[in-house]
């Protein structure tokens, strides 16, 4: 019997045991006990099974959401990075669906397009009639977007300005999945600074950074351009090309900032007497080129020089000082002289320094003699250097004589060309050619050392009593290193200052004061006498003489050989002569070649006399004997 229902009979019934009838219920309510015992335990031990597998599904699902929240987070994190990304890129970035609805942008796109409500902007076609109100013109990105109609998977690229004048560069890529169009992303990036900055390179490469002029290339181009259209028409054009005269004299007495300041006046000057139409170029240093276009007769072009020789003439006021500068200008015609512009160019440029030869201010059409003289100074220039280089040059002797004993006190050093296959060449020819290529200097210090071995020989000979002159080019008066050139010529070959005189111009006295006061006192600190050749030529003033270390002045020969012919000339060597004398400078006449200029000199106590009249020049060995002869 069950447990359960022994004890329920035991607390209901006092008898110990149950009647017989009852023993089948019992045994039934005891079965029935037994089964719900039995039942009851299955379903306990479903229940913990169920409990289990709940537990575990429970832990599952926990481990589950833990991976999804930290996936989440990830998620979170990488799209707070891209996020990032997408806004640091330094463009402006918009993404479309393929019914071209806003799907995602970034904070550049934002702020280009004034977007202020995101969420209104999400899923909206409008954006793009937003974009559109910004674009200055917006017909070309129109034309760009149509291309998408023919083609929906098309790269597209190219720069579009707002109106606010940025320029933005863009590109388009179409997003595909499955090869399938599912949208379209615009990328806008600013480079409104690399346009200014290339727009600027371009700018500099093609005009002159002090003037803002158009340079050469520009010029060139331009000219170019101008002969096309003038072949078409059947008029001219003209090449003016402009050099100032005596603006280096600015540069040296002011200083460069007020000479970059008269090249910008300059400039303007010249821009207003052209016309609108007309340009104007710099070469660079005070060189300027003027394209006259569309002209029908070379008077237009002269006309055109003498407006602006007219104008450069007028003073400039520049840091309260007045400056005078002239300007010589060479002309070109087309198609008259050439039918290239490098061509033109130069010949403009050659009929320039005719001009300036012929005495400044003026201007000069160019003309086929003119070449043929620019040839042949060429080709002498180039048969100079050779003649250098193979020692065809030499240097001879005029001696000077005093007008008291009638001995040779002095003796000018003159340098000869005797070519092995021709003629001896003129001086007047070729140091003209050397100055104009720059190779008077090295003419010079070779002329230099030739004297200094001259005197170290006449020394050893017993001579050591003559002054041997020596003329110096502007170029090389101007080197900053002549002084200790000089000084170290001397110290080679044992020459004393005294046994020296250095021959200058009037017109190096022209250049800036302190500069040639500084530069002469240096070379009187080495005893050496310096001597103002070709005197009353130049402009030379009583300041110049007063205040520089001069010793001597050599009376230019124009007024010596036409001495007897010309009253006028006795007056003015008479007054150079006293001038000298009160300034307590020697006077030398040089070019004499007749007895009665030499009375005329003696009478008037000249100190030196050169000319052929007493001695034509000679080799250095002629020199050694005569002075030779003359100790004895």
């Amino acid at each position: 019997m069950h447990k359960l229902l022994s004890r329920q009979i035991k607390r209901h019934y006092l008898c110990d045991r149950m009647p017989q009838d009852l023993t089948p219920l019992i045994q039934a309510i005891g079965q029935a006990y037994d089964d719900f015992e039995n039942e009851r335990a299955l379903l306990e031990r479903s229940l913990e099974l169920v409990s289990e597998e709940l537990n575990q599904r429970n832990q599952e699902l926990r481990r589950k959401l833990l991976q999804l929240e930290d996936t989440y987070n990830q998620l979170g994190e990488s799209l707070a990075v891209l996020d990032s990304i997408f806004d640091a890129t330094g463009e402006a970035i918009l993404a479309f669906d393929s019914k071209s609805r806003l799907i995602r942008f970034n904070q550049m796109a934002q702020e280009i397009l004034g977007i202020e409500q995101v969420k209104k902007v999400y899923g909206s076609n409008r954006v793009m009639r937003t974009f559109f109100k910004i674009l200055s013109p917006e017909e070309e990105f129109s034309h760009e977007l149509r291309k998408l109609n023919a083609d929906p998977g098309c790269l597209l690229f190219g720069v579009i300005a707002l109106k606010d004048r940025r320029l933005f560069e863009y590109h388009s890529t179409p997003q595909l999945n499955a090869g399938q169009l599912v949208g379209r992303v615009w990328c806008f990036r600013n480079v409104t600074k690399i346009k200014e900055n290339e727009a600027l390179v371009k700018y500099q490469a093609f005009h002159d950074s002090l003037t803002e002029l158009p340079n050469r290339v520009l010029l060139i181009d331009r000219l170019n351009h101008a002969i096309k259209l003038s072949n078409r028409q059947k008029d001219l054009l003209a090449i003016l090309f402009i050099d100032l005269d005596h603006f280096k004299k600015v540069n040296d007495t002011a200083g460069h900032q007020l000479g970059d300041e008269l090249l910008i006046e300059v400039a303007k000057r010249i821009k207003g007497c052209l016309r609108e139409h007309d340009t104007l170029a710099r070469f660079g240093g005070d060189e300027f080129v003027v394209l006259l276009e569309n002209i029908k007769s070379h008077r237009v072009a002269a006309h055109t020089c003498q407006r602006i020789n007219l104008k450069l003439t007028e003073p400039f006021e520049l840091d309260g000082n007045l400056f005078h500068i002239s300007s010589s200008i060479g002309v070109s015609i087309y198609p008259r002289d050439d039918h290239q512009p490098e061509e033109l160019i130069r010949k403009a440029d050659m009929a320039m320094y005719h001009a300036k030869e012929k005495g400044r201010g003026t201007f000069e059409f160019f003309d086929s003699p003119l070449e043929r003289i620019a040839q042949f100074q060429l080709e002498l220039e180039n048969r100079l250097r050779d003649a250098f280089l193979q020692q065809q040059l030499t240097v001879f002797y005029q001696p000077q004589v005093d007008t008291k004993e009638f001995k040779v006190r002095r003796s000018e050093a003159l340098i000869r060309w005797f070519p092995k296959d021709g003629p001896p060449i003129s001086p007047a020819d070729f140091i003209p050619v050397a100055e104009r290529a720059g190779f008077i200097k090295e003419i010079g210090y070779w002329v230099l050392e030739q004297v200094c071995q001259q005197i170290s020989k006449l020394k050893t000979n017993g001579v050591d009593d003559v002054r041997m002159a020596i003329n110096l080019s502007a170029q090389q008066f101007a080197d900053e290193t002549l002084v200790d050139q000089i000084m170290k010529l001397m110290q080679k070959y044992k020459v004393e200052g005294q046994d020296l005189e250095l021959e200058i111009t009037e017109s190096m006295l022209l250049e800036d004061l302190e500069k040639v006061s500084a530069q002469l006192t240096q070379l009187r600190k080495l005893n050496i006498s310096i001597a103002i050749d070709d005197f009353g030529t130049g402009y030379s003033s009583l300041k110049y003489l007063q205040k520089l270390p001069i010793d001597s002045i050599k009376i230019d020969r124009s007024f010596i050989q036409e001495l007897s012919q010309n009253p006028g000339n006795q007056s003015i060597v008479n007054a150079i002569i006293s001038l000298g004398h009160n300034l307590k400078l020697d006077v030398v006449a040089e070019g004499v070649e007749d007895k009665a200029i030499v009375e005329f000199l003696c009478f008037r106590q000249c100190d030196y006399i050169q000319g052929y009249y007493f001695y034509k020049p000679m080799p250095a060995d002629e020199l050694l004997a005569l002075l030779t002869q003359q100790r004895r």
